[in-house]
């Protein structure tokens, strides 16, 4: 039996899931965590694969700092057991590491070769070359008009967080345009400040909840994390906030279609985003 191995974030597993999704006629065997099964049911995948959880969360070996080496290693071997007590052939891995070289001592394993420094085409690659079926690799949309906004300014990582000055910006800008609806998703209330200032505000959202949410706008404005990997599949037209120009895991034709902003320390941030949402006609 040959299995993909998906086990890391809600969005590494969102982009393997979609893009699996556009092969056809096929039952594909994948092991992941409870964060696969949730992203397939999300988007109505889970009759598409045999998804087997092994583990509640992200495994430790992907957590090393965090976790540990004893807890690390603890989860390493139970995947191991798992792999040969099951007689699996073989795994497709998301990458080349010192994971993937360590379980290459138990099963066959194989690993995407890198064309691209962008993880949605090095993995559509990896998977026409396991099927030998196109993947289609849409370009984010452009805004149509409408405005229905949604804004959201936290991500798993806080060095990605919107700044708050900067959030204040937006919600500023956005604001001196009396016919633009904003709404709020500030899943830990970090940017519980600005309720007041916006016409909807959502807090402890659940996935299923954003999912309606990214839907029902015509817009949205947030950082790098799930949620714009998510209105990405959902085609909903997006405008990414970036502290870091790192496009390496990015949406196809963010950068070329130039939907980002980036705010950095040392430049006129409130111009950057007002003429950056001006060029994207969100504003006038």
């Amino acid at each position: 039996m040959k299995y993909f191995c998906l086990f890391q974030s809600y969005g590494d597993n969102l982009i393997s899931l979609c893009l699996l999704n556009q092969i056809k006629n096929e039952k594909i065997n994948i092991l992941g965590t409870k964060l696969t099964l949730d992203v397939a049911k999300l988007m109505g995948f889970e009759n598409r694969f045999n998804i087997i959880v092994i583990y509640d969360k992200i495994p430790s070996f992907y957590n090393l700092r965090k976790d540990g080496v004893i807890r690390a290693t603890k989860d390493f071997f139970n995947l191991i057991k798992f792999l040969l007590s099951n007689n699996i052939e073989m795994l497709f891995l998301d990458k080349k590491d010192f994971r993937s070289f360590m379980i290459s001592l138990f099963v066959k394993i194989k690993v995407p070769i890198i064309h691209n420094e962008n993880t949605y085409f090095n993995r559509s690659y990896f998977f026409e070359s396991i099927f030998n079926k196109k993947i289609v690799l849409k370009s984010s949309l452009n805004f149509n008009g409408n405005k229905k906004i949604l804004i959201s300014g936290l991500t798993s990582r806080t060095s990605n967080n919107i700044r708050i000055d900067d959030f204040a910006y937006i919600i500023e800008i956005l604001k001196s345009n009396k016919y633009i609806s904003i709404t709020l998703i500030d899943l830990d209330k970090s940017y519980s400040s600005f309720s007041n200032l916006v016409d909807c505000y959502h807090t402890n959202t659940s996935l299923d909840d954003v999912k309606s949410l990214i839907l029902e706008h015509d817009f949205y404005i947030g950082p790098d994390s799930f949620l714009i990997h998510l209105a990405y599949f959902l085609e909903t037209p997006f405008c990414l906030v970036l502290n870091h120009l790192k496009f390496s895991f990015l949406p196809p034709s963010t950068e070329s279609n130039q939907n980002y902003i980036f705010l950095s320390n040392n430049s006129d941030n409130n111009n950057n985003i007002k003429n950056k949402l001006s060029s994207l006609n969100v504003i006038t």
